[in-house]
């Protein structure tokens, strides 16, 4: 990367941040008790220690205990401990090394505490890991008092009755908050933000399952069909609801356990009772005195997936407050986000309402806790002021001229003719499987998309009528589809598929047969979508819709849409690369995880080569980046020998890698980095020429910080008021006040948000080379978030790495639908029979992209 002279001035900008300092740290000295494993040892009278459904030690119980064992010895513990629900217990008293019992319900607990050490506020100060863990645990205290639910750092409510938080498929929305303490280079700060999840509806379970099922049918189910309950739906059910937590409203069954396996007519299951075969039915009324009105239904194995007791499910309650971890529908997620965005200015005021707002809507009462009192601790109550720079936007570059970039966007006229369209459209084909698209209303929207296709330049013929699909036999279509072509004499160049509105393992099949198999490029159209205007009378939405499917079509056929010209001052010899991994959902045992690379092979970052691979599960270093690098530059010398006619020399590799969190950043620097430092060393050996340098940053958005324009610190909330017109300006940088190294670790809002609060991309600066100026690199990083093909606004973060995320998350067709139910099949989510994971048997079914596809954009 070249550094660019007298690039346009940055705007100053003063905006506010979710941050709060830290003005006077403890100044209380502090006793720090510890078990003989752990902190508080849980001695067995007769019971087990508490543990969570991983194994781990469960910390709401744990909380649960301390907090009783605290208030059974208010003497002792005037003022409270504070523990960690773990390990450490830390208290203003040198004295309450003893042994505490105590009974929650009906299991009574031991619990030994053990002096260590004294803390001194200076001794505190000498070890900034243990400063960090002492504040955030007292900044933990209000919220966990009051009983909220906890996940890491995060606190929710949890309703009594669901009422309008419930989302589709038996799940509910959480509202809570973020809470985490920072330092900077200056100052410590607490970090707070309004936070949301998702959980599993609590209450009765049939009631839960009724709503899943009604989910997945698209029809209301009832409790006649959940007596007839079988086949794939029952495995979909008990993946919903592997590990769940019920209770059983039956005398002395209340201990919440967990669901293991799911057992059809539980009332009729017979099992040995005293050397006598017996019914659940028969046991329940005979123990308890109960009639089981429904056994024909389901019931559920709990603790044990072989020997677990079994009980109808009629009996059973779902535990509230248990996160749903696993992928959302469509359908969700939308109604998720719907719930859970809130504009600039709402968001600010409840974080300021949360702090010291109103004693009803006050969770962190930092202005009067009395845990910051005893401790001697201050935090202002004032969210905390940044100075800023936003840069400039770029020009947008087309074959018909350049576009500007306003609020974070450019429009496409009638005479906007893409940089390089793709090779004419001589065949290609529309495959319909849906039963409700057809008529007049699918031929006034493939008319438009191929008007629109012309308008952009592509030279396209009509279509040949739709070949209808059989949802049945989707392969079988496919096939049948692609011998009518063939029978012509000319191979399709791409086809136009059309889905219903849920359409899952159909496009799992047309993606996999016709994209990764056959090589032939495919562009899906959901029903409800592309029709979702009634006779496509709102002729804006549909030119938006049929423009944006365009721009997919000529990336996927090898087309580019636009380029940023300035970038090519940034590219000199360089290559720019993204690359991610994602993970299987937390719980879910014996599935790989997914690395991606992609890498830039022209001179203006918008063409790009691909890789995507298996590796060991929940492994976040790359573990073959050397391999997939060495592919990419391969790439590279091909595609540039091409297009020059003359091999041109590679000087510098810029990588910009998601998904790793600031506590893996030394490994990957020790790992990752050091492998690619290895291939670009063997590649300049090969070459003769000097070693490539290497530019690496890790790019990540799962964080909390958020940046609000000054002028909204006051305003009053108004629904009538649009999230873009109070969210801050793209291309705002903050690299001062909250960040640790000014010159390695920065924040870029390079998108508008048009709903909610816009979240920035942090940036870290593992390696530079040569040197470059932070300033270049983040004009380079804002420059690269205008080049994402498939759109006429700036994205979120550079495009390499979101097409990273892209090919990762596209990585399931990769497999034919028989090969992923199978593997589905060996993967049960955390269950107890679950087989051990075997990479080689994921690598066997997995089919690589031929090079012709995986050199271009086929994911988007």
């Amino acid at each position: 990367m070249s550094v660019v002279q007298g690039p346009p001035a940055r705007l100053n900008a003063r905006v506010i941040t979710n941050h709060f300092v830290i003005t006077q740290p403890p100044r209380a000295t502090f006793h720090l008790y510890q078990g003989t494993s752990i902190a508080v040892d849980y001695h067995t009278l007769p019971n087990p220690p508490p543990r969570s459904r991983d194994g781990s030690p469960d910390k709401k119980r744990a909380f649960m205990i301390m907090d009783q064992v605290q208030s059974e010895h208010v003497r002792q513990f005037t003022p409270n401990g504070m523990f960690d629900g773990a390990q450490q217990l830390y208290s203003l008293r040198g004295d309450l090394a003893y042994t505490y019992t105590t009974t929650i319900g009906r299991t009574p607990y031991q619990v030994e505490l053990k002096y260590i050490d004294s803390l001194s506020p200076d001794k505190l100060r000498q070890s900034k890991s243990r400063l960090l863990n002492v504040l955030q645990m007292i900044v933990k205290q209000a919220p966990q008092r009051r009983h909220l639910v906890t996940r890491g750092n995060s606190f929710y409510k949890v309703e009594r009755d669901p009422g309008e938080n419930k989302l589709p498929g038996g799940l509910v929305h959480l509202h809570g908050w973020f809470q985490s303490v920072r330092p900077s280079l200056r100052d410590l700060l607490v970090n707070v933000n309004v936070s949301n999840a998702v959980a599993y509806r609590h209450g009765p379970l049939i009631d839960l399952v009724i709503e899943f099922c009604t989910g997945l049918g698209r029809r209301p189910f009832d409790i006649r069909d959940l007596q007839r309950l079988s086949g794939d739906n029952a495995k979909k059910v008990i993946r919903f609801l592997i590990n769940l937590k019920v209770t059983v409203n039956l005398a002395g069954v209340k201990k919440p356990r967990a669901i293991k396996d799911l057992v059809p007519r539980a009332g009729k299951f017979i099992f040995d009772k005293d050397g006598h075969d017996t019914t659940v039915e028969q046991h329940l009324q005979s123990k308890y005195n109960q009639v089981t009105r429904f056994p024909d239904l389901f019931g559920v194995r709990l603790g044990n997936s072989k020997t677990g007791p079994v009980y109808p499910a009629e009996f059973c309650d779902v535990v509230p407050g248990q996160f749903f971890k696993k992928q959302l529908s469509p359908e969700q997620q939308a109604e998720f986000i719907r719930r859970a965005a809130k504009n600039p200015s709402r968001q600010l005021k409840d974080i300021n309402d949360a702090i010291g707002g109103h004693p009803a809507k006050q969770v962190f009462n930092y202005a009067d806790s009395a845990y910051l009192k005893d401790v001697d601790m201050k935090i202002s109550t004032t969210p905390m002021g940044l100075q800023g720079t936003v840069i400039p936007p770029p020009v947008i570059g087309f074959q018909s001229g350049s576009l500007s970039v306003k609020e974070g966007s450019w429009n496409l006229t009638n005479g906007t003719i893409l940089m390089k369209p793709a090779d004419p459209i001589s065949t290609w084909g529309i495959i319909n499987f849906d039963s409700a698209s057809s008529g007049q209303g699918m031929y006034k929207f493939v008319s438009k998309l191929v008007n629109n296709l012309r308008q952009r330049g592509i030279k396209i013929v009509n279509a040949e009528p739709p070949i209808q699909g059989n949802v049945s036999d989707v392969v079988n279509s496919l096939h049948m589809a692609e011998k009518k072509f063939a029978k012509s004499g000319s191979a399709p160049k791409f086809f136009l598929i059309f889905l219903p509105s849920s359409a899952a393992t159909i496009k799992q099949e047309v993606k996999h047969y016709l994209t990764v198999t056959r090589s032939i490029p495919t562009q899906c159209v959901r029903g409800g979508k592309w029709n979702r205007q009634k006779n496509m009378t709102d002729i804006g939405a549909l030119d938006q819709y049929c423009n944006n499917l365009a721009l997919k079509i000529n990336a996927k056929l090898g087309g580019v849409n636009s380029i940023v010209p300035i970038l090519k001052d940034y590219l000199h010899h360089t290559m720019v690369v993204g690359c991610d991994v994602s993970h299987p959902a937390p719980g879910e045992r014996g599935k790989p995880s997914i690395a991606s690379l992609m890498a830039s092979v022209d001179a203006n970052a918008s063409v790009y080569t691909s890789q995507v691979a298996l590796q060991e599960s929940r492994m976040e270093i790359i573990s073959n980046i050397d391999k997939m690098l060495e592919v990419a530059i391969n790439d590279y010398i091909l595609y540039v020998t091409a297009a020059l006619r003359k091999p041109l020399a590679l000087k510098h590799v810029v990588v910009f890698r998601d998904g790793v969190s600031e506590g893996e950043h030394q490994q990957v620097q020790k790992e990752e980095v050091q492998m690619i430092d290895k291939q670009l060393m063997k590649f300049s050996k090969e070459f003769n020429q000097p070693k490539v340098a290497l530019t690496y940053l890790i790019v990540t958005k799962r964080h909390h910080v958020r940046f609000f324009p000054e002028h909204i610190l006051n305003k009053q909330p108004s629904s009538s008021v649009r999230a873009s017109q109070e969210n801050c300006d793209p291309g705002l940088v903050i690299d001062r006040g909250i960040v640790q190294n000014p010159n390695k670790d920065f924040f870029l809002l390079s998108h508008q948000g048009l709903i909610g609060t816009s979240r920035p991309a942090h940036y870290f600066v593992l390696r530079n080379d040569m040197n470059i100026p932070i300033s270049s690199i983040q004009d380079f990083a804002f420059y690269l978030c205008h080049v994402y093909a498939s759109a006429t606004r700036s994205v979120s973060i550079p495009a390499p790495v979101y097409y990273a995320d892209l090919a990762c998350a596209n990585a399931k067709y990769h497999f034919n639908r028989a090969e992923a139910d199978r593997l589905q099949e060996t993967s049960t989510v955390n269950s107890d029979h679950a087989e051990p994971f075997d990479l080689q048997m994921w690598k066997a079914a997995f089919k690589s992209a031929p090079d012709a596809t995986r050199r271009g954009l086929y994911f988007i």
